[in-house]
Order: C-alpha cells, then structure tokens, then sequence
C-alpha cells in the first residue's frame, strides 16, 4: 500500500469521508474524546505511511514477498499508538489538534498566497511551507492547551472544516483538469491556484459557521443559566 494506494483509498470512500469530516466540524466540539481518536487514528495512518516509505524501506532491506504484509502491519501498529496517545494523554491530544489545525491553516493559506500572487520562493519553497507549518503549529497547539475552552472548538472546526473541504473536491476534481488521484498532491504542493482558491474559499466557511454555531450555542446556554436563575 504506497501513498498512492493510500490516497485512492481516500477517494474511493470519499463519502465517508465526507460525513467524518462534517461530524467533526460541526459536532467534533460535543464529541470530543471521540473525535479525538477519530483524529488520532487518521493522524497515525499518515504518521506510519511516512516511516513506511521514508525510514523503513530506505535503511531496511525487505523481501518483496513480504511488503505487503509487513507494510500494513507497520502501519497499523503506529496509527493504534497513535490513536492510544490521543485517547490516554488528553493535553497530548489538544496540542496536537491545535498544531494540526493552526500548522494546516497556515500552510495552505501560505500556499495559495504565493500561488495567487505567482511568487518564485526558489528551491527552498518545500523548506518554507514546512516552516510555516511547524511555527504556526506550535504557535496554536500552546494557545489550545493554555486557552482550551476557547481554542478546542477552533481547532476542531479547522481540522473537520479541512477534511470536508478535500472530500468535497474529490467527486469535482476532474472540473479542474486534475486526477482525483493526484487531489491531495496537488492542493499540498499549490499547483493549482483556482483550486486552491476553491478548497481555502470552502475551508473557512466551514470553519467560520462552525465556530459560529458554537459561539451562539454557548450564549444561549448563558442565557438560559441566568433566566433560571
């Protein structure tokens, strides 16, 4: 199962992951712990398909037999540690949501800006977005623990608002004269600017009425404290 595999299961079962992404947005914020591992397990599939074709098919030689098998039971192992870290240790799983959530919106918010404006950031452009990420990443994965009540329903929303917004383009993909294949490459590596404009455009919709429906949910649970009290 090569990335690619990996991203045409995606797209095959895009339905579902289209009402994973919109559970998360708008209910991820009342459902966390399960939310949490719902997060987890797909940050853990990523995580292991990283250390599969980087690490362990790099520095280990291995019977092309047995690839397969060795491959998925690999990731697997690390998606379930994964999962089980985001489960056990809740202040682990808000920072890693909020690095998630702040590293994603400002790696793709970065991608389209440099796309939209034709930018030439050289050969370091790979290194950039990837700092970008991890900065801003840390930047809200603190702001999520020290400020929780407030940064959780963001963070969440963000996450969900992203896993929506790709699922929504997969069935669309071909509009744009690209594979649904090559989708996920294709918005990570900003290629595309109409598209990345489409899928950020989408993205913080969804983020915004999801915080919003938050916001007033909270005000009127306020209101009906203080009219019983």
């Amino acid at each position: 199962m090569s990335l690619g595999s990996l991203s045409s299961i995606v797209v095959n079962y895009w339905p579902v992951v289209l009402i994973v992404g919109i559970v998360l947005t708008f209910f991820g914020y009342y459902l966390l712990r399960i939310s949490m591992a719902i997060i987890g397990l797909i940050a853990g599939i990523y995580l292991g398909q990283y250390v599969w074709t980087n690490l362990i098919l790099k520095n280990f030689h291995i019977a092309s037999s047995n690839q397969q098998m060795i491959h998925i039971i690999a990731v697997l192992i690390i998606a379930f540690l994964v999962t089980a870290l985001f489960i056990a240790l809740y202040k682990f799983a808000l920072f890693m949501m909020g690095f998630l959530a702040g590293g994603a919106i400002a790696y793709y918010i970065y991608n389209w800006a440099i796309s939209a404006m034709n930018l030439n950031m050289g050969s370091n452009v790979q290194w950039i977005r990837i700092g970008v990420f991890i900065v801003f990443g840390l930047i809200f994965g603190l702001l999520t623990i020290f400020n929780e009540k407030r940064a959780i329903g963001t963070a969440m929303a963000a996450i969900g608002a992203l896993i929506t917004a790709f699922a929504i383009l997969i069935p669309f993909s071909n509009s744009f004269n690209v594979k649904p294949n090559e989708l996920l490459n294709t918005l990570i590596g900003g290629k595309d600017v109409i598209l990345l404009t489409v899928f950020v455009a989408i993205f913080l919709v969804l983020s915004i009425l999801s915080v919003s429906i938050q916001i007033g949910v909270k005000r009127g649970k306020r209101n009906d404290s203080k009219n019983q009290g």
